[in-house]
């Protein structure tokens, strides 16, 4: 057995009404909201972000005003995550004062879902492989995607042509990728050793948990898996392989077994990029009826676009054209957004 996302993050590079719901201590409601329509959130929290030279007394009078509480800085866009108490819906929060001078931005605090994924059997087969460099991992002839040999009776060749690649490179260590997920098992023997770790040991950070946490185990198997796809140790005769043999992968937990929201994102977004992530894999996402992206989503991926950062995504594992619907990250149109599709053996 082993869990198969029917999305592919993969390239070489990779490389990569209200319905309510409570995970993580964390209300999650729905709302239609007049600029986004029927979108999912946390209860009572927004992104905020004031213009340039407004004056800490006048934030101070916004806050009153919203009988408001900070609850975290969001410093790599200059926001603030605030706990609203007894305004009225978020709707009347947001026409009440998104066009006020002061404030640059104000939204909700977006929830984000990880993509269903599968369990399946998956069977090993006969077939002979093809040219390329070829590792003795003892599961790779399972691993379709990189090569496919019909293994789950699909077309021959319908892959990534790893093994053809791989005669250029299998990789470097000098290449960081960020996991942003529900963590990483850091201790599975095929992915230990391509662990990143920081200055004091750490492999990154637990944003469920709170900014100050340092341990981003995952809880869920999801987050791992994305972690093997992209960077398990190759041609180590454990296992499986990863896209890329050799890599660092710095694991950063913003999300639960399904759901997350965007205030975590953007935190761990800011920390890859600040702590030398070349790119990141985002496996998450959500829809509006908004065709522009939330202003705090698309300006943590601008400004991870001016550092040089990559930034990979998923299309939403929805069998849906997203030119016909605004889904996001994916569809965020920055030339640093590579949005990966999926496909079927």
């Amino acid at each position: 057995m082993k869990f198969r996302l029917t999305t592919l993050f993969l390239s070489l590079i990779i490389l990569l009404a209200a319905q309510t719901s409570v995970l993580s201590q964390q209300i999650y409601v729905t709302e239609e909201l007049d600029r986004f329509g029927s979108v999912e959130f946390v209860q009572s929290e927004v992104i905020i972000k004031f213009r340039d030279g407004v004056l800490s007394s006048d934030k101070s009078a916004v806050k009153n005003a919203l009988n408001a509480e900070l609850k975290e800085d969001i410093p790599f866009i200059g926001a603030e995550l605030w706990s609203i108490r007894e305004y009225g819906t978020m709707n009347d929060v947001l026409t009440t004062w998104e066009d006020h001078p002061d404030i640059e931005y104000i939204e909700p605090n977006f929830a984000v879902r990880i993509p269903d994924y599968e369990v399946e059997e998956v069977f090993e087969d006969e077939a002979s492989l093809m040219d390329g460099v070829i590792p003795d991992d003892p599961q790779f002839n399972q691993q379709w995607a990189l090569q496919n040999t019909q293994q789950q009776g699909g077309v021959a060749g319908a892959d990534i042509s790893a093994p053809q690649a791989w005669e250029f490179t299998t990789g470097s260590d000098d290449i960081i990728i960020a996991i942003i997920d529900s963590g990483i098992n850091y201790n599975h023997p095929d992915l230990a050793g391509n662990m990143w770790t920081d200055e004091d040991g750490f492999f990154g950070r637990n944003y469920v948990a709170g900014q100050a946490s340092h341990n981003p185990m995952d809880d869920d198997g999801h987050g791992s898996h994305v972690a093997g796809s992209v960077g398990a140790v190759g041609n180590n005769g454990v296992g499986i392989t990863g896209v890329m043999w050799n890599v660092r992968l710095m694991a950063l937990r913003a999300v639960t077994s399904s759901s997350g929201n965007l205030a975590h994102i953007i935190s761990a977004i800011g920390y890859a990029v600040e702590n030398g992530a070349q790119i990141s894999n985002n496996s998450y996402g959500f829809e509006t009826s908004n065709p522009n992206p939330p202003s705090a989503l698309f300006n943590a991926i601008s400004n991870a676009r001016d550092a040089g950062h990559l930034f990979v995504t998923a299309a939403g594992n929805s069998a849906a054209n997203n030119d016909n619907r605004h889904f996001f990250p994916a569809n965020i149109d920055l030339d640093n957004v590579i949005t990966v599709g999926n496909s079927s053996p």
